[in-house]
């Protein structure tokens, strides 16, 4: 198996973390090549934290179930169905653990190396979890997994999440110096925000990708058009690299339904929503 493009996506140089956007079509793999640097980053780096953004289609169960913790918000409520029969599951029955996290700060504390902790939040609080990362005193690596980044940072954002998109940018520029490693898959990089994938240091090109326009990238489209299927190539500041991966199994077809726990959820400040939280939390300690 060709393992340079997939190597330069693991080092671990202080001071110079990995910001990768990996780029394809539907059913190019990009899912399958995020999960085979998370399983490799398992295998190398035990002692590392991962993070994979949980999503409605719950691509996270391409990795070993038993691999995987979930960390989700008390704002809302969580039902997974299993798509081979539609039926609800108990999903703490199929995967290692799942824990409620009643701030942002607890799903960096309560995540655990050797594990992909799957965070389900509400994603206009992804900017403040990004946020934890970067300020956070220990110096332990950490791997960030984003797939279909242009669902929350898109290029045609206007206002507010003009700001959403702006100020994420300005916290992933850090993540390298940071110790925090940051892999994203996108459609199409042009459905991306500028002020995120300006940041990225490396690009890998999928199956009928599309070579981005207006960047100094030695890859030509003829090269990324003859590539088969379960191949890619990785290109960084360093040149480009051929690599191969295996097709994973899909462990279990699931969905995730996400819905607000209070239907007024929505009208209610931050602040006024930790207050709940911090309620809820006190009647749990208090009925227990």
């Amino acid at each position: 198996m060709k393992q340079q493009g997939l190597s330069v996506l693991l080092k671990r140089q202080k001071d110079n973390g990995i910001t990768c956007i990996v780029l394809g079509s539907p059913r190019s793999g990009k899912t399958t090549f995020l999960a085979t640097v998370a399983l490799r980053i398992l295998e190398t780096f035990p002692e590392e934290k991962i993070f994979w953004r949980g999503d409605t289609h719950c691509q996270w169960a391409y990795l070993p179930l038993d691999k995987i913790r979930l960390l989700l918000s008390p704002e809302f409520t969580y039902t997974f169905i299993n798509l081979k029969d539609s039926q609800p599951v108990q999903i703490e029955k199929h995967v290692h653990s799942v824990e409620y996290c009643y701030n942002i700060r607890e799903f960096y504390d309560k995540a655990l190396p050797g594990l992909v902790n799957v965070f389900y939040m509400d994603p206009n609080l992804y900017v403040d979890f990004f946020k934890v990362l970067k300020e956070r005193e220990s110096a332990e690596w950490i791997s960030m997994f984003v797939d279909e980044i242009q669902e929350l940072y898109p290029e045609n954002a206007k206002g507010r999440l003009w700001w959403i998109c702006f100020e994420a940018g300005n916290i992933i520029t850090h993540f390298p110096k940071r110790m925090v490693n940051f892999y994203c898959a996108t459609q199409s990089y042009a459905l991306v925000s500028y002020q995120i994938k300006h940041h990225m240091r490396y690009w890998v090109f999928m199956p009928r990708a599309l070579k981005p326009k207006g960047l100094n990238l030695r890859i030509f489209q003829s090269v990324i058009d003859r590539l088969p299927m379960g191949h890619c190539i990785v290109e960084g500041l360093d040149g480009f690299r051929e690599a191969d991966f295996p097709k994973l199994k899909l462990n279990m077809d699931l969905i995730c339904l996400q819905k607000p726990r209070f239907e007024f959820a929505k009208q209610l400040s931050r602040q006024e929503i930790e207050e709940l939280k911090a309620w809820g939390a006190w009647l749990d300690d208090s009925e227990g």
